[in-house]
Order: structure tokens, then sequence, then C-alpha cells
């Protein structure tokens, strides 16, 4: 496995759609507005895929996450992809609020060989994220446009992390 880490997504930052505009807002705005720790971002398609009778959800990113056990995560679909320039700079994503679905992680594990995602993590993912094939798919339409400079296979070797959220504490409404 690769073991120079890539850089994380902008934290501080965010924009948002409100009255149809996209707005830049902060995500401690967003935390506050949520009543959550922090966000878990899905592309739009995605986020549609995610049963409303799911009582547990696994998440996949990319080498590493900050997620972490305990803390409650507002999942929110990505209405226009982020992107990183090739001078790194990049471009924040625009996300949807109003559909949130908030749940506490309870399992977080960093750096995992996509080859050796036990199935365990599959029988809580997405419908079309169930072998390791798919999780390769799913990490390189998600964060090719992240690292434009970067071949399939490095990307690939960093593997994977893992996030378990727990979704039987969830608000009936949040905003």
């Amino acid at each position: 496995m690769n073991s120079n880490t890539l850089p994380l997504s902008v934290s501080t930052h965010i924009k948002v759609v409100r009255s149809n505009e996209e707005k830049e807002v902060t995500v401690a705005e967003l935390r506050d507005l949520l009543r959550v720790d922090a966000l878990i971002r899905l592309q739009e398609r995605e986020f549609r895929t995610l049963p409303r009778g799911y009582r547990y959800y696994t998440h996949f990113n990319l080498e590493r996450t900050t997620n972490a056990v305990g803390k409650r995560y507002a999942i929110v679909p990505i209405l226009k992809p982020g992107k990183r320039l090739e001078d790194g700079t990049e471009l924040l994503p625009v996300i949807d609020v109003t559909p949130a679905r908030v749940g506490v992680c309870l399992e977080v594990r960093q750096r995992v060989s996509i080859g050796n995602v036990g199935q365990r993590y599959f029988d809580y993912s997405l419908p079309h994220i169930k072998t390791p094939e798919q999780v390769k798919e799913v990490l390189l339409a998600r964060y090719l446009s992240m690292f434009p400079g970067l071949a399939d296979e490095e990307i690939l070797s960093r593997g994977c992390a893992i996030s378990i959220i727990d979704f039987s504490q969830e608000p009936d409404s949040l905003t």
C-alpha cells in the first residue's frame, strides 16, 4: 500500500444550495444546524440509493477518514462534486442538507487493502457496493477528479477507510 498520504478535502467551508443559489458557508454553521459533529458527503446518485430502512450503513472513503467512533454524522448528497486543480487548489463541492440522514459512527478502519474488505462491511453498504471490485469502481468515480495527476492504480493502492454509521437514533426532522 502507498505510504504517502493524500491531502484531505477542505473541512472548514463548503457550498450549499439555498433559495436555488449556491452559497459558501462554514462547515461549523452546518454542524450546528444539523446538530452533528461532521458531514459525510455522498454523490447525489449514491445518496438516492441509501435505503431509508437501513439501520446501519457502511461508508467507504479513499485511504483514510477523519470519521471517529461515537461522533454524530449527517450524510448529505453532493449536487456538484468538488475537484482539485493541477496546482492543488480545491474547488468546493455543492451539497443539499435538506434530505440529510443522521447517525452515530460505530466503527472506523483506516488504510484497509481493498481486497481485504470483509463481507460484514458489504452487508451494510450501498446496493451497488457489494464486492471489492465495486469498491474500486466507486472510489475511482469519487476521487479521480480530486487527484487528476494520479493514475487509477496510484489511487487504489492507497486502500480505503471504512466507517459504520448507526441510524437507529436518527431524528424525524433535522431542519
